[in-house]
């Protein structure tokens, strides 16, 4: 960790080779999108709706895919199916980066609004994957709207 952080060359480059390798085998395994591609969302669907309430811009990318990534993991715990100790260990990581792992102040009603407006919703539903444990997710068919008021607000 303290390697990459330092921007040593030869951890960059494999930490990069190795994210490429996962991503490929991934890609590989699932060509026309039928549905564990969607395992490399992880974080986003709540990282794509905190940038559309926020305002495009107004949070980097990348940090609002480590909040996405920490309030999906929470998500994961209430739906039972995450350990709490992920959650801690997933913002120890974040955290040791410098990046963010809690929602700014945005209506969590907007925030499930814009969840709803996702291009990757299919008859009412996303495919959201969740952290099982470290390095293993799973895709858990979910209605945005059981997204809404407790598992949002736990998050925000």
């Amino acid at each position: 960790m303290e390697a990459v952080k330092d921007l040593e060359r030869d951890s960059l480059c494999f930490l990069v080779r190795r994210c490429c390798e996962i991503k490929g085998a991934v890609v590989a395994q699932d060509e026309l999108e039928s549905g564990w591609r969607a395992v490399l969302n992880l974080g986003h669907t709540i990282a794509h709706a905190l940038e559309k309430v926020l305002g495009y811009g107004e949070i980097r990318h990348g940090e609002a895919v480590a909040v996405g990534l920490v309030a999906e993991a929470v998500m994961g715990v209430q739906m039972g199916v995450c350990a709490p100790s992920v959650v801690e260990r997933l913002r120890d990581l974040l955290e040791n980066f410098g990046l963010p792992v809690s929602m700014p102040m945005v209506s969590s009603e907007d925030l499930v609004a814009a969840v709803n407006s996702d291009k990757k919703l299919r008859r009412g539903k996303l495919l959201l994957p969740v952290p099982i444990c470290v390095g293993e997710v799973k895709l858990l068919s979910v209605e945005p709207s059981s997204m809404g008021g407790a598992a949002i607000a736990a998050v925000i």
